[in-house]
Formats: structure tokens, C-alpha cells, sequence
């Protein structure tokens, strides 16, 4: 009898030991990035609606002075800027968009659970009014305004500043003077 060579072959891949460890390792890996992305996707949010808000300020400005006359900027429902805004020309200066005025643009509501909040002076009305020289002015009135309009969107906060005549965007509740 001839005995026959018994030839074994190496096994190849992997066990289910070390496919496990691999799992846990991804898992932690994971498990911390995750929630820096929300962070992240909130700080994106937040900054694209900031300049949406900043982007209607500048063309509301910029077609009170094309146009030569007033034009509003003002929350779709009129007091909840989280509902949106809209540029119209305010054809009687009251602040309040009404069928016979043209609508410049229309801006998206905010994103759930962003907080987009206002306070002006005496005399806001709810919205922001630009004369024909591009000042921002009370609706009804030539009084100035003074204020903010404040995003926050989870920890991340932006605010528009609007004094004298200029708006600035701040990373804080509050505006503070400059230095």
C-alpha cells in the first residue's frame, strides 16, 4: 500500500474573530464622527441661510435705488421670519405686501429648527423698508431703524446687525460695538 501524500492548503481570508474586531473598530470610528457631522450639517445650514437673509437685504437696497422709490423686505405671515421673506416694492410705504405690488423675490422658509428671530427699534412694523436712496427706513415713516435679526440653528448663532445705515453679521446674539 502505497500511502498517499495528503497535500493541505493554505486557508485563506479572514476569521470570524478578526472580522468582528474590524466591526468594533468601525463602529468607534463611527460613533465619534457622526455626531460632528450633525454639528457640521447645522454650521452649513445656518451659513446658507444667513446669506440668503444677507443676499435679500443687498437686493432689497439695491432695487429701492434702481426703482426710485420704497422697497420692502418682510416675512412671508408677516411677523415669523422662520416662514420665509419677500422682497415686494411697497408702493404706499406701509410695510405689508398686497396684491397690487410686485413681488421681487421670494425667499424659503428657514429650516426646521432654526430659530430666526427680529428686534428693531420703535416703529418696525415687521418689516424692513429701503427708500429710494437705499437707507433703511421705517415703513410709514422716515425714522431710521436699529436692530438685529438674530439665526441660530442648535449652538451655532448669526446675527445682522443694522445701525446707521450698515448691516454686519456677527457670530454672537448680540452686537456689540466694534473696537
Amino acid at each position: 500500500m502505497e500511502q498517499q501524500a495528503v497535500k493541505r492548503q493554505a486557508q485563506r481570508g479572514y476569521s470570524i474573530i478578526e472580522l468582528v474586531n474590524v466591526m468594533a473598530i468601525a463602529a468607534a470610528i463611527a460613533g465619534t464622527a457622526i455626531p460632528s457631522m450633525g454639528h457640521m450639517l447645522d454650521q452649513q445650514r445656518l451659513t446658507s441661510t444667513t446669506q440668503d437673509l444677507v443676499l435679500a437685504v443687498n437686493l432689497a437696497r439695491s432695487e429701492a435705488i434702481a426703482r426710485g422709490g420704497h422697497v420692502a423686505l418682510a416675512p412671508l405671515d408677516q411677523r415669523q421670519w422662520n416662514s420665509g421673506w419677500r422682497i415686494f416694492a411697497d408702493e404706499n410705504s406701509n410695510g405689508i405686501f398686497e396684491e397690487s405690488e410686485s413681488a421681487v423675490r421670494v425667499f424659503a422658509a428657514a429650516p426646521s429648527s432654526m430659530k430666526v428671530e427680529a428686534a428693531f427699534s420703535s416703529g418696525y412694523g415687521g418689516a424692513l423698508s429701503f427708500d429710494s436712496s437705499g437707507r433703511l427706513r421705517r415703513a410709514n415713516g422716515s425714522g431710521m431703524v436699529l436692530g438685529h435679526i438674530t439665526l441660530e440653528k442648535g449652538s451655532a448663532v448669526r446675527t445682522l446687525c443694522f445701525s446707521k445705515g450698515t448691516m454686519r453679521v456677527v457670530k454672537d446674539r448680540e452686537c456689540k460695538q466694534r473696537t
